[in-house]
C-alpha cells in the first residue's frame, strides 16, 4: 500500500488513508477513474478539516457544494490562491471522471501531486509536523519496463530503446 500521504495522519487520518488508496488505484490497478474519484472524496473530507481548523464550523459552510466551499475558503483568505487552484483542479477532474467516466492517467497523477501539496501546506500551516516528499510510483507487481529511468507496467506503450526488466 502507498504511504505517500502517511505524514498527514496527524491532521486528517481519513484523508491520508483515502489518498493512499487513490495512489494505489493509479499505480497498481491503472484505474485513473477510481484514483480521481477517491482523490475527490478525500478533498471533500480535507476541506471539512480545514474549515474546522479555520473556525468555520459554526457557519452555513457545511451545507455548500464542494465548489462553493472552495470559493468560500478563498473568499475568507483561509487558503493561499495556489491551494485553491490545486483544490479546483482535483474537483474538476473528479467530476469529469465520475460523471463521464473520463480520466487520463496524467490528470490522476497531477491530482495526487496536488493533494500532496495541499496536505503539505496544511501540516506546515497548522504546525503539525513535517511533510514527506511525494514518491512517484508507476509500476505494478509483475513485469515492468524501464523507460528513461522510470518503471512502468509492461502493458504501457513502449518507446524505442526500452530496457525490459523482469521482477
Amino acid at each position: 500500500m502507498s504511504n505517500n500521504f502517511d505524514f498527514a495522519r496527524c491532521f486528517a487520518p481519513d484523508v491520508a488513508d483515502r489518498l493512499n488508496r487513490a495512489d494505489d488505484y493509479l499505480a497498481y490497478h491503472e484505474d485513473s477513474v477510481a484514483a480521481l474519484e477517491s482523490a475527490g472524496t478525500a478533498l471533500e473530507q480535507l476541506v471539512k478539516h480545514i474549515a474546522i481548523k479555520e473556525g468555520l464550523s459554526d457557519t452555513d459552510f457545511f451545507g455548500l457544494r464542494l465548489e462553493e466551499k472552495i470559493e468560500y475558503l478563498e473568499k475568507k483568505s483561509s487558503c493561499p490562491h495556489k491551494i485553491i487552484t490545486w483544490m479546483s483542479f482535483i474537483r474538476k477532474k473528479r467530476n469529469k471522471a465520475s460523471h463521464r467516466n473520463e480520466a487520463r492517467e496524467y490528470d490522476a497523477g497531477v491530482a495526487l501531486k496536488n493533494a500532496h501539496r495541499i496536505l503539505k501546506w496544511c501540516v506546515e500551516n497548522y504546525q503539525l509536523g513535517i511533510a514527506t516528499d511525494y514518491m512517484e510510483r508507476g509500476y505494478s507487481d509483475g513485469p515492468v519496463v524501464c523507460i528513461q529511468g522510470s518503471l512502468r507496467p509492461l502493458n504501457h506503450n513502449l518507446r524505442q530503446n526500452t530496457l525490459l526488466v523482469m521482477m
